[in-house]
């Protein structure tokens, strides 16, 4: 009984290895999963033999490969598929519908800023400082004079102590320092195109804080002052990022 058993085994083993190796001829059509558009420059490959055919218009190919052998199907822009006979019932042809995948790309949004001219930075620079809405008198007035109108007495109290005008100063505040941080922003874009200064983009905001420059300072100091200040900072900044990365090394290695 066990000889028999062993002898049958032995033939299907056999047979299944013959049929391995045997030819068949594959046909088939190739489409678009979605059926988004037309596919472009597909193919069908033996992984084997590293050899294959490009697909016509027709969307159809007819090939030759051996039931083991992995056929790579594919078209631009959409998946790789693969297709093995092996675990098959052995024919002398097959016919097959291959639906490919899309692919799918999700890139990072990128904010494309163009570099401005020394002339543009210029005149925004000039509206530095500059709070509209908020003090129409912009001085203290004595007190021997608010005796000769009330007028000028209540404006200049109501814009004084008046919790909206405080409202409206601040975001005046705020808005021209964000027009200062664009301003040295624009600076370091120059800066960095004309290969004077080394600093990635990234780093722009960081080192502005740092720099700390105020409105008088990038209003009134002229290009070549401004150029050597931000050097002489990003000298400092540079060293100090050094000094950062040495000590979190150091406290990495004690722990």
């Amino acid at each position: 009984m066990r000889k028999t058993v062993s002898v049958s085994l032995f033939i299907l083993f056999s047979l299944d290895v013959f049929a391995q190796q045997q030819s068949v001829v594959v046909n088939g059509e190739i489409v678009r999963h979605d059926n988004s558009g037309p596919l472009l420059n597909a193919y069908v490959i033996n992984k084997r033999t590293s050899e294959g055919v490009f697909i016509q218009n027709n969307k159809s190919f007819s090939v030759v490969a051996l039931m083991s052998d992995t056929l790579l199907i594919g078209a631009q822009g959409c998946a790789t598929g693969l297709l093995c006979f092996k675990d098959s019932i052995y024919r002398t042809s097959y016919y097959v519908h291959i639906a490919l995948d899309s692919l799918n790309f999700k890139l990072n949004e990128v904010v494309i800023t163009p570099v401005k001219t020394l002339k543009q930075i210029k005149a925004e620079e000039k509206q530095l400082g500059i709070i509209p809405n908020t003090d129409i008198n912009k001085t203290v007035i004595p007190f021997s004079m608010r005796s000769m109108t009330l007028v000028i007495d209540i404006d200049y109290f109501y814009e004084r102590y008046s919790h909206f005008e405080k409202e409206k100063r601040k975001v005046a505040r705020l808005e021209d320092n964000e027009l200062k941080e664009n301003v040295l922003k624009d600076y370091l874009q120059l800066f960095v195109k004309a290969g004077i200064i080394v600093l990635a983009p990234e780093e722009f905001d960081k080192f502005i804080m740092y720099c700390n420059f105020t409105d008088e300072f990038v209003k009134n100091t002229s290009e070549y002052d401004l150029c050597i200040a931000i050097k002489d900072k990003l000298l400092e900044f540079n060293n100090r990022n050094i000094q950062i990365d040495s000590l979190h090394s150091v406290n990495k290695e004690s722990k």
